[in-house]
């Protein structure tokens, strides 16, 4: 997948009312799924440290733009990792 944005987020949980901060990351996908005709897109919340600890690649945020990366996620389908590819 390649990174096309990184959005800053910080709200109130609803639930818990506590804090929440991180980024949502948007990324392009050009896979051959069947039925696909051009290009799919994912968005995908990402924990201030997972997103602040792949950022520490790059001098600025906006270099990260454009690197293909995977993203790897935990048992509760929650974002654990992002590498560059």
């Amino acid at each position: 997948m390649v990174l096309v944005g990184i959005e800053v987020v910080n709200y109130k949980s609803k639930s818990t009312g506590n804090p929440v901060s991180g980024f949502r990351i948007h990324m392009t996908d050009d896979s051959d799924r069947k039925g696909l005709t051009g290009m799919a897109v994912l968005s995908e919340f990402v924990p201030d440290d997972v997103g602040r600890s792949f950022l520490r690649n790059f001098t600025k945020d906006d270099e990260a733009l454009g690197s293909v990366v995977n993203v790897r996620y935990n048992r509760w389908g929650r974002v654990d990792e992002i590498e560059l590819n």
